[in-house]
């Protein structure tokens, strides 16, 4: 609506432009010339004047607007477009300024018109759509322009969210294949322990389904569904890692992909050497800076069958959802991912 309104607004000023400024001319024109004085300038014929030009204005605008259609339905090239409309609207403004002065001054109100006012008229006539095109196409371009670009960011967007769904569903086989390495081994050493990992197993895959949709859930949900997995994982390390969790209750107001607990500890898991004997410290906190740190000492394998899926995918999917980019730390004795927490709005 609003760039209808625009050209409604700036046709409105042409024609109180044409409509009073072109008596006004004449009458200022004349009065400096000595042909009238200034107790003939309000005289009857100042409302025959104002309605020429008012009327002269709407038909000029009218005709400009029915052939700027009439070529933007014909041409299909934006050069075409703009330097035939030029051409023929100033053109059909000319002759219809001509025609319509001739028509309401000889024939309407009896006053012959001389080759001077004619003059006079067809240059107001060029005037017109000069000025109506400047206007008029700036809108148009720049309407197009933004419409182009709307549809643009829909597409980005739209090819954005088919790259994160793609992202998210990397993460059940990658999750599983790794639970299903640890199901091995327990089958080969205790069936029944197996068959307690089965069980926790399907309350981590529950909650895969009920978040499979989301791009977000809470922190508090992703601390609590991170225990479950931690019961699945101590089933094969038994007492051979520590967590230390320092998220106070007042802190879970935030949201984080799914899963991203879970892959974290998965990374540390896999990538490090530990025991009963020497035990793998986990750590996880959030820092003065509203960000997730999750760290864990380094005892780092010498050889580790990677598909490099987990943390690639954990960085893509933060790409999308937030700004701020995750910053992975990696010393000799220590490994550190920091996480942007995305907050939650009050209500």
């Amino acid at each position: 609506m609003a760039k209808p309104l625009k050209r409604k607004k700036m046709n409105a000023l042409i024609i109180l432009l044409v409509g009073l400024g072109m008596p006004a001319y004449y009458k200022i024109k004349f009065l400096i010339l000595g042909i009238v004085q200034i107790k003939d300038i309000f005289n009857w014929t100042i409302f025959a004047e104002i309605f020429f030009g008012v009327s002269l204005a709407i038909i000029v605008l009218v005709a400009h607007g029915k052939l700027v259609t009439i070529l933007r339905n014909y041409f299909y090239k934006e050069t075409q477009i703009i330097s035939i409309q030029l051409i023929a609207t100033s053109f059909l403004s000319i002759i219809v300024a001509i025609l319509y002065s001739i028509l309401f001054w000889d024939f309407v109100m009896k006053i012959p018109i001389t080759q001077e006012y004619l003059f006079d008229y067809a240059i107001l006539g060029l005037f017109i759509p000069i000025l109506v095109n400047g206007v008029t196409e700036t809108f148009y371009y720049y309407s197009k322009w933004e419409k182009e670009k709307v549809i643009k960011l829909e597409i980005e967007k739209e090819q954005i969210k088919a790259k994160y769904e793609a992202l998210q569903n990397q993460i059940d086989p990658h999750f599983f294949f790794n639970c299903f390495n640890t199901l091995s081994v327990l089958i080969d050493e205790n069936k029944k322990v197996a068959l307690n990992f089965l069980q926790q197993l399907s309350k981590v895959y529950r909650y895969i389904l009920e978040i499979k949709d989301n791009e977000v859930i809470s922190l508090s949900k992703e601390l609590d569904t991170l225990y479950t997995y931690i019961n699945l994982m101590e089933y094969r390390f038994e007492d051979s890692f520590d967590i230390v969790n320092n998220i106070k209750n007042v802190e879970k107001n935030y949201l984080v992909a799914p899963l991203t607990l879970q892959i974290l500890m998965e990374n540390a898991l896999k990538h490090n050497v530990f025991s009963k004997s020497k035990h793998l410290q986990i750590r996880i906190e959030i820092d003065s800076h509203s960000r997730l740190i999750f760290s864990n000492t380094k005892y780092k394998k010498t050889k580790v069958i990677s598909t490099n899926t987990g943390l690639t995918n954990l960085i893509n999917r933060y790409k999308y959802l937030i700004k701020e980019k995750i910053i992975i730390s990696d010393s000799d004795d220590s490994f550190k991912v920091s996480i942007p927490l995305i907050k939650i709005s009050p209500l």
